[in-house]
Parts: structure tokens; sequence; C-alpha cells
């Protein structure tokens, strides 16, 4: 520990130049180097005020506008008598602003004083007195231009046990030196080693007095927060004020934080230039006039306080921070006092930053408790314990906050700020303390059920900051209300509350609980703890209202719809609860709905699994339900098949009950999907499940429709599904006789007359249609045009083949019915179909006789026989003649032989179109 101080002024002989002037005058015996005075040269300069107009009026105030010529009068002469103003008047009264007057012996004890106060950079305190002393030491008669560094400096911060500022005016430091000293041609005596002495002009009480004159308070506040934000962005703080009030304001800044925080809180009281490089001072006085210092050349890379001006920042300084400090220099000195020794004694903040407000947030809500505390003043607080707290410190805290009554009903934004912090630090709380901590929340998220003040936000707010991530100390409140001190407590409040989204909350924190920690949902589930507080919730919001209790229920699905198994358990649990409550029906159904539409469309790779599952347990409805979802969610026909054959291989063609029970409905709801599609997606999955009701002779009223269906894509041409139409007829002639499809029968009549020409005799092609058309008729009507053209062109040949006489064609023609139009299709073609073979040989006509026998009888209209006629036409008069000879000898009536000659006598008349072409052709010939 040392400490030293030197005197640096102009000197006749100093104590290392041997010629005269500006020299280190002197120094104490302590310092043997002359580079150790490498680190105090900066405060070896002095840099007075340009002597202006403006200069005299600020340090000559009791002259009034008088200054100037009071200090220069005009009269004044030197021994020649020649008048030494006379040229600078005259000069200042043509330009005021730019007169530069020399400086005399009336103006030296004017000039500033700067009182500087550094932190070096090797840690040791240095305070310097520099004054202006005018003369050197030869006396009036010399220059003027001297002045006076003393400087003092402490190598061990130790010693710094009063403020900085408080050593202004200390006898320590001298302003003036004796004359006789400095003109001694003899080398100087050492200094003898200083002692820290602080002033008599700088106290709590002299600064308080000061803040309290020209309300200067406010300016105070915005002077402090410029300096809290100077410490984070390097700014200095400029004081445009007189030289007795620069240090009382920087008194005041000093004096709102410990003296430690500001010992790196460099100032000088006066400065000619703030923006010298040697100059280190966070804080510079400046004066108005003179200097460098102007308003606008420093306010952008500072924070000026021009107090002549009245212009300086303003700040937002509604932190409390600022109004106790104020209060405390108008009030109390001792809080103030208590404040700092709050911070020294238990934390390990060194700064003069914006922390130091969340410093007083700890302090006052330390000292006055939870309930008088906000949440950001909280948050301010307990983050300032977070980062600068000793272990001590935060042991203190934490038992403030848990001996608070507060805790338990402050608000739920405290209550997270609280509960994080404890959290955060429990790793430095005891056992039984964490309990005590734990009794607490629980209590308070356990009252928060009950009170029905509480808002469900509000409670959910609680349990959410009891939870929050506390830096890996976790509190889980579910986990705690699981232990067997809580867990009665606990079961008891959910019985007794009546806000079920409380309820819904925590159930929905019971699901995320469960599945984090494995618990298995078997059957002996409701016997552990987390069984049990189902049971409990349910009872509970389903006991207030069933829809919020089913609402409740489907959120648990939800939570465990991560696999089909897992949904199916927890379903098969839910079940067991809802069974047991009264007035619940109907909610189980809801339930099964529910879990097999989320099977399906979730978890389809696990349907058989879970189809063994059910049939193990014989629910039989269920499994069909569980297809039903299934089938219903199929987007493409294709899709529906593969859940139809999955259904139908790995459970019908398995288990006989369920076969006996639920296959035609299977095959229903299938069919019923697939009609959703277009007939060409769907076509060959329709026949496929027919085929399949066929093969299992499945009696089922929704077939009728199926083949409907089937049939009307089926063409009338005898090329496509013989087979197929063959099965569906004979699987209708034997569960549905009186019912066979209309268009089934056409297709299986036309087909047997094909097929019998080529292999059975015309009786045993009889029988068979017979066997056909047991029923009766079939008809026409259903087809179009269009597919009338296409049946007949397969039909009647076969049929005209088949017929060797009127009779056998009269035997197939009451097997249709037809429209008129369709009869007289059908009798002309036959017409047709003989002329055309009496054209190439006579052996027809017989035949033809006969069949035209039958038409005159049955058929004789106009429409009719007038198309024979034409027909007719197309013969050559030897045909028609054979043919009136075979008609003479087997018509026995005469008005039938009276019917034939006048179809014959048209005939042979001929058709009018032909004969007139017949005659232009002749004369074209010719």
């Amino acid at each position: 520990m040392s400490k030293h101080q030197l005197i640096y002024t102009s000197c006749r002989r100093g104590m290392y130049a041997v010629y005269d002037g500006l020299n280190i005058f002197s120094h104490d015996r302590g310092i043997t180097d002359e580079n150790q005075f490498g680190k105090i040269k900066k405060f070896f300069g002095y840099h007075e005020p340009t002597i202006t107009g403006d200069v005299l009026k600020f340090f000559f105030p009791e002259y009034g506008d008088e200054c100037v010529e009071r200090l220069y009068p005009e009269e004044e002469t030197d021994e020649n008598g020649f008048k030494l103003n006379t040229v600078f008047l005259e000069h200042y009264r043509m330009n005021p602003q730019e007169t530069v007057f020399p400086m005399q012996d009336a103006l030296i004890d004017r000039m500033p004083h700067s009182f500087i106060y550094e932190k070096l950079e090797d840690g040791s305190h240095a305070f310097a007195r520099v004054s202006y002393l005018g003369h050197d030491y030869i006396g009036a008669s010399s220059r003027f231009g001297n002045f006076l560094s003393h400087i003092v400096w402490f190598d061990d911060e130790n010693l710094l046990e009063h403020y900085p500022c408080e050593y202004f005016g200390s006898d320590m430091l001298i302003d003036r030196i004796d004359n006789a000293l400095v003109s001694n041609p003899e080398p100087p005596s050492y200094l003898p080693e200083p002692e820290p002495e602080i002033g008599y002009t700088v106290s709590f009480d002299t600064v308080s007095d000061f803040l309290h004159e020209e309300n200067r308070t406010e300016i105070y506040k915005n002077m402090l927060h410029a300096l809290m934000n100077s410490c984070r962005d390097g700014k200095r703080i400029l004081i445009c004020d007189r030289e007795e009030n620069v240090i009382m304001w920087i008194a005041a800044l000093e004096y709102a934080f410990p003296i430690k925080n500001i010992s790196d809180i460099n100032f000088s009281s006066y400065s000619y230039s703030p923006s010298d490089m040697k100059n280190a001072s966070k804080i510079c006085g400046v004066i108005p006039y003179g200097t460098d210092y102007s308003y606008e050349k420093y306010e952008s890379d500072g924070y000026v306080f021009d107090l002549f001006q009245n212009k300086y920042p303003e700040f937002n300084n509604d932190d409390k921070f600022f109004d106790f400090v104020a209060t405390c220099f108008d009030l109390s000195k001792e809080s103030l006092a208590d404040f700092h020794q709050f911070l020294t004694d238990g934390y390990f903040y060194q700064s003069y930053d914006e922390d130091i407000c969340s410093a007083f947030a700890l302090y006052d809500f330390m000292t006055d408790g939870i309930s008088n505390t906000d949440e950001n003043s909280l948050k301010s607080a307990i983050g300032f314990s977070e980062r600068y707290a000793s272990k001590q410190g935060k042991a203190e805290l934490l038992q403030i906050i848990i001996r608070d009554s507060g805790f338990v009903s402050c608000s739920n934004e405290v209550f997270a700020v609280l509960t994080n912090y404890i959290f955060k630090n429990s790793i430095s709380l005891g056992q039984d303390t964490m309990q005590a901590i734990s009794n607490l929340v629980i209590g308070r998220i356990l009252a928060n059920i009950l009170n029905p003040d509480i808002s469900f936000d509000d409670f959910a707010a609680c349990c959410r900051a009891a939870e929050a991530d506390h830096n890996g100390s976790s509190f889980n409140v579910l986990e705690e209300m699981l232990k067997a001190e809580n867990y009665n407590r606990f079961i008891n409040t959910v019985i007794n509350c009546g806000n079920p989204d409380k309820i819904k909350y925590l159930t929905e924190r019971l699901s995320g609980y469960v599945k984090q920690h494995n618990v298995s949902i078997s059957n002996d589930f409701i016997e552990t703890k987390e069984g049990k507080l189902y049971y409990a919730f349910l009872n509970t919001i389903y006991r207030v209202d069933t829809q919020i209790g089913y609402d409740v229920t489907v959120s648990i699905l939800n939570e465990f719809n991560t696999s089909a198994l897992s949904l199916l358990s927890m379903a098969l649990f839910l079940e067991g609860i809802i069974l047991d409550i009264p007035d619940t029906s109907g909610v189980n159904d809801k339930l099964w709905d529910n879990v097999f539409e989320k099977i399906a469309k979730d978890h389809i790779l696990e349907i058989s699994a879970v189809n063994n599952i059910l049939l193990t347990n014989r629910r039989l409805n269920d499994v069909f339900k569980l297809y039903s979802a299934n089938i219903a969610s199929a987007s493409a026909a294709n899709t529906a098949y593969e859940i139809f054959s999955s259904n139908y291989r790995d459970v019908i063609v398995k288990d006989g009950e369920y076969a006996g029970q639920y296959a035609a409905q299977v095959m229903k709801q299938y069919y019923d999907k697939l009609k959703c599609f277009s007939l060409s997606e769907s076509d060959q999955y329709l026949k496929s499940l027919l085929k399949l009701i066929i093969q299992n002779n499945l009696k089922t009223e929704f077939t009728l429709e199926l083949i409907a269906d089937i049939s009307n894509n089926i063409p009338l041409n005898g090329r496509h599904d013989k087979v197929l139409v063959n099965e569906i007829y004979h699987y209708q002639k034997r569960y549905f006789p009186n019912r066979i499809n209309n268009r089934i029968l056409l297709i299986a009549a036309a087909s047997e007359i094909e097929s019998g020409i080529a292999f059975g005799s015309w009786r045993d092609i009889i029988n068979k249609l017979d066997e056909i058309f047991f029923a009766g008729q079939v008809s026409l009507s259903v087809c179009d045009r269009e597919e009338e053209k296409i049946y007949m062109e397969w039909l009647m040949p076969n049929v005209f083949s088949m017929c060797s006489s009127g009779c056998d064609f009269r035997r197939i023609f009451k097997y249709y019915e037809m429209s008129d139009d369709q009869k007289k299709s059908f009798i002309l073609y036959f017409a047709d179909s003989f002329i055309r073979q009496i054209k190439k040989s006579d052996d027809r006509i017989p035949y033809f006789c006969r069949y035209i026998t039958i038409v005159l009888k049955a058929f004789n209209k106009p429409e009719i026989t007038d198309e024979i006629i034409y027909m007719l036409n197309g013969l050559n008069k030897a045909k028609i003649n054979g043919i009136d000879e075979c008609m003479k000898k087997s018509l026995q009536e005469k008005e039938l032989m009276d019917s034939w000659n006048e179809i014959k006598s048209k005939a042979e008349s001929g058709n009018p179109v032909k004969s007139f072409m017949h005659n232009i052709i002749k004369k074209i010939k010719k």
C-alpha cells in the first residue's frame, strides 16, 4: 500500500530539470523512478478560458453590463502615459463577440479550478487540483500562463473510504503555493507522504440542500438516468453550470450508488475541451463561454445538461428508484444508506447502470413483501438476484418468499415469477424446505380449483406458472398430487369442484402424465392412482354437464390416439367409467363411434389386431362398427374392396357367430359404398360381390338391387357374361322366383335359343323356354330403341332358323310382352327372312305361307300388310304365283283368302316408286 503526491508548476528549479519554467516541482520520497509519472502526466496542464466580453460577464456578474469597462477602463495608462485599453475597447464596441481581452491580475482568482478524480489503469485512485496562478514564479512582472497541478494518488483502492466528490476542497490538495518556494534556486525538498483527507464543502446534507433549490430534483433524475445509460453506451455527461454547482451535481450522482459502484466514474469539475484525448472523465464540468464547449457541438455525442440554457435530455423516470433517491435526499439519508448496505453485503453488483433500478426493486420487495409488488417490478427484482446475488443473498430471498403469506394469494403473474425463481434455485434448499414449498404451491392450486371466483384462465395460468421451465428443476402438479400426502385432499377437491373446465384441464394434464410415464392401461388400471383420478374427474364433470363430460372423454381419446391398441385400451377403460355414471344414455355408443372413426382414419394397418381383441371379448357389434367406420372412410372403389375383403377373410370366414349376425350387413354396406363411385370404377367389384353372394347361397333383399345394377350394364347382344347371367337366373329362381330380373330373363331366353339350335331339338328348346318363362311373359319394354335393335339382331336369326312353322313362330312370340311397334318389328323380321330365302329357293314357300296365314289371322293390320306387300314386291311374278298357289291350297276361310288376294294384287301392281323408276330406265335404254 502506498500513497503519493506531486506538484507541477512554474519554478526556478524543479526536482529533475535544471532550467526554470513549468516543471515537476516536487513529490514525495516514495517515488524513486521518473517513469512513475507516466500515469499522471495527463494532469500536467491547464487551459484557461479565452477572455471575451461574455466570459468577463460570466465571472463578474456583480459588474453587470459595465463589466468590460470596469475591468479594462479606457483611462488606464502605462508609465509613459499611453492608454492601454483603447484598442480593445474600440474593437469590442464594434465586434463584441470576437474581441479577446488580455489576461490581467483581476481575473486570476476568477478562473475556474479543475478538481479531477480518475481511477487509473493500474487501479489506483488519483485526485488532482489544477488551478490558474497567472504569473510565473518571478512575480507580478512576469508573463501570464502559470498554473498549479497538485496530484495525489493512492495505489490501494481500498483506501477509498469516501466518495470521490467528498475530497473536493480537501486540505490535502493546494491551489496556491508560496512564491519563495518556487523561486528558490536550490533543489526542492521532498513532499511528505499524503494522508487521505476529505473536504468540508461536499456532504449528503449540502447536496440535499442544493437539489432542493430551483427545482433541481427533476433535472437530477434525468441526469441520473443519463449516467446509467452512459455505463452502457460510453457517452460523456457534460454539465454546464457554475463551478460551485458542478461538483454538487457530480456528488448527487455519486451518492445514488454505493462507493464501490462509482469508483470507475472519472470526473473533472472544469474542462476547456471535453473532447481532448487526454480527458478520461465520464462527467465533465464546462462553462458556457470562452472554451471549446457549445451545446450544439456536444449534444449528439453525449448527454449535455446546459443549465444556463435550460437544455438537457429527458427520460422516462417512472421507475421507483428515481423517486426513492430523490425522496432520500429530501427526507431520509438513512434509507439510502440502508439500500447501499443491502447491495454491499449480499450482492456482487459493482456498476452504475440501469440494474440499480432492479436492485432497488429487489430491496423494495424484500422490505414490503409480495402483496405490494407488481409483476414487472418483481421480474426486475428477481432478475437482479439471479445475476448478482451471493449464495447467502439468494437464500435470504428464498426464505422471505416462502414465509410471505402473499405467496398463496398473489396474482398468477407474480406467482409465476416467484415459483420460477424458487425452483431454479432449489438446489440450495433442503428437503424439508422444498416440501414446504410444494405444499404451498399445491395448496394454492387446490384453492383455485374450489374458488368459484377464480376463472379457468387464471387457474390454468397458475398451473402453468408452477410447471414452467425452471432451467432443469422440474415441478409437476400431477406428480405432486399423486403423492400420498396430497392424493386424498386432491380427490376431495375435484369432487367438490363445480367448474368442469378446470377438471377438463387437469384431465388433459393427467393424460399427458400417463403417456409420458408409459403407464399401462390394462384391466386393473382402475385400481391405480391414475385410474382413480380419471374416475373422479369424469364423475365430477358428467355430474355437471353430460356434453362437457363427453367432450372431455374425446379429449382423452385424442391424447391416446398414438396407436390403435393404445386408443382401444383407453376406450375400454373409459367405457367402464361411463357405464357406472347415471344419465349417460347414448354416450357409450358415441364414444365407440369416435374410437372407430379414429382407427379407420389413422390406424388402418392395425385393424386386424383390433378385431382380434374385440372378437376375443365377443364384442361382435363393435367389430361391425369398426368395419362400418372403415368402409365409410373409403375414398375409392378399390379401397372399399380391400376393406371388405379383409373383414370377410379375417372375420366372417373365421367366426361363424359373427358371420351369422353380420355377414349380410357387411355386404350391404360394401354395396352401398360401391354405389358412391362411377360404374366404370365399381363394376368389377359389384360382380365379384354378387358372385360371392350366389356362391354362398345368401338370400339378401339388397341382392335384387345389386342384380339390377349389374344387369343394366350387361349388353343385350349375348356376347358378354352368359355364365354370370345364368348364375343370376338360377339364384333368383331359387330365392326370388316371382321377382326375377326382366333383363336377365331376356338374356337367358335368347341365350337358351342360341344354345339349343346347336345342341338340342325344337322340343328341348321349347321345354327350356317354358322353364325360363314359368312366371309369365318377359317384357321388352325395359329396352330403349337402341337396345331393342341390338336384342332383335341377336334373337331373331336364331328364332327364325329354329321355327319350322307358323306354330313355332307363335310359340316363341307368346313368351314376350311387346308394344305394338315391337310386335310389328318382330313379325316383319320373319316375313323379310322368309322372302329372302324364297328368292334363293322355292322350298321355303310352304313355310312362308303358313307364317302369312298366322299373320293374317292375328295381325291383319295395314301397317303390317303394307310392309309385307313392299317386301313381296321384290319377288318376280313366278315366285308370287308360286306363293299364291300354295296359299289357295292352305287357306280355307274366305275372309283370309280375300285378304291374301288383296296383298297379291298390290304386290303384282308393284310399288309406285319402283314402277316409276322402272319406266324411266326403260326409256333411257331406248
